[in-house]
Formats: C-alpha cells, structure tokens, sequence
C-alpha cells in the first residue's frame, strides 16, 4: 500500500532544513528569508507543504508547488575579486576601505545561488533524507553526510567536522609513510564549476528505489527536484539544454556525492594513493614513493594519474 506524507514528516525535514541554514549554509539571504518564513503560523505552512505534496501525482507536482517553482529564482554573489591599481600583473587582491582610492574593482569570478521559497528548500530536504536509503555514495566523500543516526536532528554533519577530519586523515596517512622512510606527494584539485557542469539523470534517480511503500513518494519527490533543477538551468542559462545542480539546494550535494562516486574508485585505481578524501569537488590525495620532474609537474601528473580516467568519462 503506498503511504502518504504526514505532518511529522514534513515537520522533521523543516527542523533539519534549519539545522543545515545554522551550521553548513553561510547564505545570509536564505537566513533571512527563512527568519521571515518563521514570522507567521508555520503549523499552517507545514500543513500546506504536506497536502501539496500529497495532491502532487507521480506525473505533475500539484498546482502549489508548481507556482513555487516559478517563483523561484537566483542570486550572485562574488566569489574572487579583484583590481588593477598598484599592480600591473592584476594580482588578486582583498581590499577593505572606506577611502575611495583602491582604484576599479572587478568580480573576476561569482557564484549563482538557487533562490525559491523555503517551502521547495523543505521539499528538498525531504528527498535528502529519503534518498539516504538508496544512493550509493563512496566512503571517500566528507561532504554533505547525513548523520549515522536517523533520528538526529541535524541534516548533514557539521560540515568543519568533516573537512578537518579529511584533511587530519590524509595528513596523518602523510606522516606515516615518511616514518616508514618513503617520499609523499600531497595532490590537491578542485572540480572547476561542478554543480552548473554536472549532468543529472533522473530517470535513473528515479530507478533506485526497490518496489516498496515509499516507491510513489519518492518518484514524487525525484520529479519535483527534476522541474526544480531545469527551471533554475533555464533562468540561469535560457540556452542550456540539460537539468544541472542549483548550489544550495539541500539535495544537491548528495546527489552530487552520488554522481562522483564512480569517478572516486576511477581515480583511487588510478593513483594508487595512501589517501584519498573528496570533500563535494574538493580532492586531497596522498601517495608515496612518486617525484614528478621539475619541468612541467603538472602535465606530468596529468599524464600519469588523471588523463585515463577523464578519457573514461
């Protein structure tokens, strides 16, 4: 028998949305929206998300969440500044004065952030906590976990906890190879613009449920986040042509996690290494015994650790 979201349900996604905006999410826009979300009767707001999912059918979202999704929208916010006075090379440059003289300032490079009403960031932390059951994430991953414990009331594990612990393994794994006499070589990378570069297939999102009672609600779920992830693709770029991630929505750092899992083992029997951690599209790896030449290291390094599996993909 299919069952239907309930209250509580809806209640506790909401409780560990707010959980992530206090410890993981520093968008200080989504604070605030979420501050004046919380200013009328939330008891009325959750039972509205709650029926709105259950007049939602396995096609079509119900005309509510519909509407929400067309509100939604986007935000950019400056991820690299920089400026040219002073500095012939245009070297980046953090400037804090209130003097008028540091010269034109330029945003070399921005961030787009997923803006909608709180009720589609609930919505999506309900899959996130549904979708725990299912997604087959690499042990490797120390972005957005979920905790071990399902009836925590945090939705991902602090996300300083994580990164820490990510990089102490990896040094610690470090320092036991040079006791042990050997030469390490620390690789660091970064995935460039993952999440507005990453294709997701839903269709195969959908497929990894088994045949059990919450089959329908997660196929609900799965098809909402699908509308979702193309409206924002369509405002973002009126040109694109697949669904990609909006940054910051809850759900979109597990299934990032999910869609980088295969290319982890890829690069693991690539390298060989004594570590490796991946922390969303940060990568720390650590192996030994290797010494790249001091001429031209990093095509070096691509050559020999990376160029097979991004031919792979």
């Amino acid at each position: 028998m299919d069952r239907k979201f309930n209250i509580e349900e809806v209640k506790n996604a909401y409780q560990r949305f707010k959980s992530y905006v206090y410890y993981d999410n520093f968008n200080l826009h989504l604070r605030y929206k979420l501050a004046k979300f919380e200013e009328d009767d939330i008891d009325s707001k959750i039972r509205n998300i709650c029926d709105s999912l259950n007049g939602s059918s396995e096609l079509d979202p119900n005309v509510t969440i519909q509407r929400w999704i067309h509100e939604s929208g986007y935000i950019v916010i400056p991820k690299k500044i920089s400026h040219n006075k002073d500095n012939e090379e245009g070297e980046d440059q953090i400037v804090i004065s209130n003097s008028g003289e540091t010269g034109p300032i330029k945003i070399s490079r921005a961030t787009i952030l997923y803006d909608g009403p709180i009720e589609l960031f609930v919505i999506s932390t309900i899959w996130t906590i549904m979708a725990r059951d299912y997604l087959n994430i690499s042990s490797d991953s120390y972005g957005y976990i979920l905790p071990k414990n399902k009836s925590s009331k945090l939705l991902f594990e602090p996300y300083f906890n994580k990164y820490q612990e990510s990089r102490d393994k990896g040094l610690s794994a470090a320092q036991q190879q040079i006791k042990n006499g050997n030469k390490i070589l620390f690789i660091t990378l970064d995935i460039k613009n993952f999440f507005h570069s990453s294709v997701v297939n839903f269709s195969e999102l959908r497929k990894i449920t088994s045949s059990d009672s919450n089959k329908r609600k997660f196929t609900i779920l799965t098809n909402i986040l699908e509308k979702i992830c193309w409206d924002h693709s369509e405002k973002v770029n009126k040109e694109a042509e697949k669904p990609f991630l909006p940054i910051g929505l809850p759900s979109s750092g597990i299934i990032a996690n999910w869609l980088l899992s295969n290319f982890d083992e890829d690069l693991k029997e690539a390298t060989a290494p004594v570590y490796y951690g991946r922390y969303v599209d940060d990568i720390f790896i650590v192996v030994s015994n290797v010494k790249p030449p001091k001429k031209d290291p990093e095509n070096w390094l691509f050559e020999r650790f990376f160029q097979k599996v991004i031919s792979l993909k």
